[in-house]
């Protein structure tokens, strides 16, 4: 453990604040690199309390990544870019900080959790249908199994259900 307050701690700390305020104000406009550097921002916000900061970047990505879910995803669950990689790609980020959200005690709307459910739907019926064969590659969509089993999100019965599928297989 090192001080964070003088020395090297200080100066990785005052550079991860620089770059984090650098890339709030320069974001991407949409989808993917997008989502990605929300979720940085908010890892940051939630890991750096003491950051001046801090409140406002949390509030900020947690709206910013709400918008994206809604935008990114269809109703019907399926990604707006029609690419099946993209999909399980988006959705394993916004897993990740649905994960960082509820572990703590924070979380994204009811609408988000709605469409997250259809999209880890649609991704289950994708890993059934793309990636069955000797040769399909399931390193596509990771995702915390444990973790879907465990939280409220959406369709329960849904994430439970996708969840043992995929861990299943067909």
């Amino acid at each position: 453990q090192f001080d964070l307050q003088e020395g090297f701690g200080a100066k990785l700390t005052a550079s991860v604040m620089k770059q984090t305020a650098w890339l709030a104000d320069n974001l991407h406009t949409s989808r993917n690199h997008r989502t990605l550097e929300l979720y940085d921002i908010l890892l940051v916000a939630i890991g750096f309390p003491h950051f001046p900061p801090s409140a406002a970047w949390e509030r900020f990505a947690i709206a910013a990544l709400n918008d994206n879910i809604l935008s990114d995803f269809r109703p019907d669950g399926g990604h707006c870019e029609q690419s099946t990689h993209y999909h399980c790609i988006v959705l394993n980020n916004f897993i990740l900080a649905l994960r960082l959200l509820q572990e703590n005690d924070r979380d994204f709307s009811d609408a988000a959790h709605e469409r997250l459910a259809a999209a880890l739907n649609f991704a289950s019926a994708i890993d059934r249908l793309l990636f069955a064969g000797p040769f399909g590659d399931r390193r596509v969509f990771r995702v915390d199994l444990d973790f879907l089993r465990s939280t409220q999100v959406g369709e329960l019965d849904i994430f439970k259900l996708n969840a043992q599928i995929l861990e299943d297989g067909f």
